[in-house]
């Protein structure tokens, strides 16, 4: 039996295990690195900074959801605001999260039947972009 290419493909698959594992470590360690960052931002109370030829900013997301006990709610409040077409008979959260951040930027307060049932949380992420500019 040719040998060869199996011994390849368990070499080749040992390998991307390695990696994998590389992998998750460092993202372990990005996620702890960002979380640190973002206290910085917070304590400097600052939205950017440029640094290492990179402009870092803050990148706030809006997300909605439904609280506990309170899913069966959801799709009668929905229909009460006007809002039906967000969920057939279950709700994309994805789908009632970019509701909520339509209304934001339009300056439009969610119904207050709404906001009983689904808590809407922002959260902040590090964005890095090549900075037009020296460091």
């Amino acid at each position: 039996m040719e040998s060869e290419p199996i011994r390849a493909w368990l070499r080749l698959k040992a390998e991307v295990e390695k990696k994998d594992g590389d992998l998750k470590k460092i993202k372990k360690a990005l996620a702890d690195a960002e979380k640190e960052a973002l206290d910085v931002f917070e304590r400097e109370g600052v939205a950017s900074v440029r640094l290492d030829g990179k402009t870092v900013s803050l990148k706030r997301e809006l997300h909605a959801y439904v609280k506990v006990a309170r899913h069966e709610q959801l799709l009668d409040v929905l229909d009460e605001c006007g809002l039906s077409d967000l969920a057939r008979r279950s709700v994309n959260m994805s789908t009632l999260s970019a509701h909520v951040r339509e209304q934001e930027k339009l300056g439009v307060p969610l119904p207050e039947a709404l906001l009983e049932i689904v808590d809407v949380t922002e959260l902040f992420k590090l964005s890095a972009v090549r900075s037009t500019r020296g460091s």
